[in-house]
């Protein structure tokens, strides 16, 4: 009985795994064969593999402990659907009923990898896959665009690579691997020329190796002093190279660095504005409830609002948004724990965070079905991971008898 349970538990742990596998790969590719990304696809068919997956798994009464994190998802699932749907439009089109029920996609991934994860070296190498192949595609595809003048690569592809990553920093045990792997993901970064991914990225890395440091038990503060100095050195090292690069091919991401105060983020100030002045000007019902789905583009003239909680305020209403500020604030306060607690998990678990924050706040990340696949499964892998103990790196305090 328990054979055949754990087989078929494997078996949904593969398939997150392979589903994540080539919604990833499958849209990397895309990306880099096109100009740019419209709705359609195989992937499409995937997310919506994930209600499935998550219906099965509460059926089959899987167990996972209710926390805080997954309070505030939940219900900020709840009330974003509700009140998407009270505004009428979500049943105009197929594309706007797709849109409708991928406003959980973040959740449903969360908690697919949350409710099937265990420890497995081949779906580890599953995933693992999954980082490598979207990474050698991003630098393949921008080396094509500097060197050759092929079609431009999808820039914000580099965020599946890069929301992929804390995997890579978690199963990769190597260090000469891990290290080269960290340098390709920096420079493909930035020849992506996307600031807040840059940004992220070296932020990311900065606190991944600090709490790195931090887990060591022997000579801590030693241990800590000496990865600042070596963070110090190999930051001046990559800013030398990717300067000199910058420079030659006149590429312009320092420049842009420099713009950003000037130039608003891109226009992305003027834009919060917009957003921010027009909510607080609405009547107390689209206040509380939003304006309706995709509405804050509108506001903007573009597609995103690129900002998370402006967009979810604006589209869903104050309530929607103080339950994905309490999201983050809930996993916020895991990352500070394993931390704490000197987890094995730690390192990659503040990575993803910083990540996943930065995203959320300068770009777009928990509200749309993409790039976001990534961090999400960590996220649920992780947690799920150290809540049964796995690999933890202090001992565990003995369980009392009853």
């Amino acid at each position: 009985m328990y054979v055949k349970k754990d087989k078929v538990n494997m078996g949904m742990l593969m398939l997150i795994s392979v589903m994540l596998l080539v919604f990833c790969v499958s849209k990397v590719l895309r990306g880099a064969n096109t100009a740019s990304t419209t709705e359609g696809g195989f992937w499409n068919y995937i997310s919506l593999l994930y209600y499935a997956v998550v219906v099965y798994g509460i059926l089959k009464r899987r167990v996972f402990k209710i926390r805080a994190v997954f309070v505030w998802s939940m219900i900020y699932c709840v009330v974003a659907m509700s009140f998407a749907f009270s505004h009428g439009s979500v049943m105009s089109n197929k594309s706007q009923l797709y849109n409708f029920l991928m406003i959980p996609y973040f959740f449903l991934v969360f908690v697919s990898f949350y409710l099937f994860s265990a420890e497995n070296r081949k779906t580890e190498k599953i995933i693992l896959l999954a980082y490598i192949v979207c990474l050698f595609i991003n630098a393949l595809t921008t080396i094509l665009y500097l060197g050759f003048g092929n079609l431009r690569a999808m820039a914000n592809d580099v965020y599946f690579s890069l929301c992929l990553m804390p995997f890579a920093l978690l199963f990769i045990k190597n260090k000469f691997f891990k290290t080269a792997i960290v340098v390709l993901q920096f420079f493909v970064s930035f020849l992506a020329n996307k600031r807040a991914g840059f940004i992220a990225l070296c932020i990311g890395l900065v606190v991944y190796y600090l709490v790195e440091a931090n887990n060591s038990p022997k000579n801590k503060l030693s241990r800590v002093f000496g990865r600042i100095i070596l963070i110090a050195a190999s930051i001046f090292l990559l800013y030398r190279i990717s300067y000199y690069i910058d420079s030659t091919f006149d590429y312009g991401l320092y420049d842009r660095l420099d713009r950003l105060i000037d130039d608003g983020g891109s226009g992305r100030s003027a834009m919060y504005t917009a957003i921010w002045n027009s909510f607080w000007s609405s009547n107390w019902f689209q206040i509380l409830f939003g304006h309706g789905m995709n509405t804050a583009g509108d506001v903007v003239g573009a597609g995103r609002a690129h900002n998370d909680f402006l967009e979810v305020m604006y589209n869903y209403g104050i309530i929607a948004f103080f339950c994905m500020a309490g999201f983050y604030l809930s996993m916020i306060f895991h990352a500070v724990r394993m931390i704490r607690h000197r987890s094995h998990y730690a390192p990659a678990f503040a990575f993803s965070i910083v990540i996943g924050l930065t995203l959320s706040m300068f770009s777009y990340f928990l509200i749309f079905y993409t790039f976001v696949t990534g961090i999400v499964s960590f996220w649920g892998y992780a947690l799920k991971m150290e809540k049964n103990g796995c690999r933890l790196n202090i001992a565990q305090p003995p369980v009392r008898s009853n």
